[in-house]
């Protein structure tokens, strides 16, 4: 979850007169979180594949995949339990 384009999206959607999303989102707190940073190397690294890129998004996907699955990624449980262990991270 990439938390500035959900808000934007929520923003979105309100405007549009979506006024009910509270009740209808539900975000797990083993999601991990996309930051602007794992954008950039996500956009870095398909450059460096030059003719052999694989046409990602560059929505940082992968890269926040690859944190997941090192076990160094933030997931909403992180910022929603105890700070300290999240300042660890």
């Amino acid at each position: 979850i990439h938390l500035s384009q959900l808000f934007d999206e929520i923003r979105k959607n309100e405007t549009k007169g979506l006024s009910n999303w509270k009740q209808r989102l539900f975000i797990s707190d083993r999601a991990h979180l996309v930051f602007d940073f794992h954008q950039t190397v996500d956009g870095l690294q398909e450059k460096d594949r030059g003719k052999k890129s694989i046409g990602t998004t560059k929505k940082g996907i992968g890269p926040t995949y690859a944190t997941k699955a090192g076990r160094t990624g933030i997931r909403m449980a992180d910022l929603m339990g105890d700070y300290s262990l999240f300042q660890e991270k």
